[in-house]
């Protein structure tokens, strides 16, 4: 059994990334900015799966899982106060980083197409809600919610 001195001088990746984020929770409802810069500083700090090289190992796939969720659960919120902000373009590249990691993010693809929309680019808005449809029937066989129509349905029309 192998064990870390408490007091050692050593810097993990995976505690200094769970801090960020849940300074980011902590200061999402009464402090945005602040918030904002702590999901940010979370999501540099994640460097892809914990473990990659041992991808197919049991022991550690629990906690290589919620490390994921735990990533793009602040992704999502980072890019909604984002949103909230009119901060568009950086809404738009964290919504693309979320969609990498799991292409089947309904909120990443909502929150895209409204940045798109407000920037004005109409036809790229409406690529992604396409480009969602066809990710959530090829992976999970299933169509967009209603939400996510209502929101296409209003780009269309504008």
């Amino acid at each position: 059994m192998y064990g870390l001195r408490p007091e050692a001088d050593v810097w993990l990746d995976v505690a200094a990334f769970e801090t960020a984020v849940t300074e980011g929770d902590q200061l999402l409802s009464g402090d945005a900015p602040r918030a904002m810069q702590a999901y940010r500083q979370a999501l540099t700090l994640h460097q892809g799966q914990f473990l990659a090289e041992c991808r197919y190992e049991e022991w550690c796939s629990e906690e290589r899982e919620r490390l994921i969720t735990l990533y793009l659960r602040s992704a999502d919120r980072l890019a909604q106060a984002l949103a909230e902000a009119a901060l568009w373009e950086e809404t738009i590249r964290v919504c693309q980083v979320i969609l990498a990691q799991d292409n089947c993010w309904e909120q990443a693809y909502r929150l895209m197409m409204q940045a798109y929309a407000e920037l004005g680019n109409r036809a790229q808005a409406l690529r992604t809600y396409h480009r969602c449809v066809d990710y959530l029937q090829r992976e999970l066989g299933v169509p967009p919610t209603a939400v996510t129509t209502d929101l296409y349905t209003q780009i269309l029309s504008a």
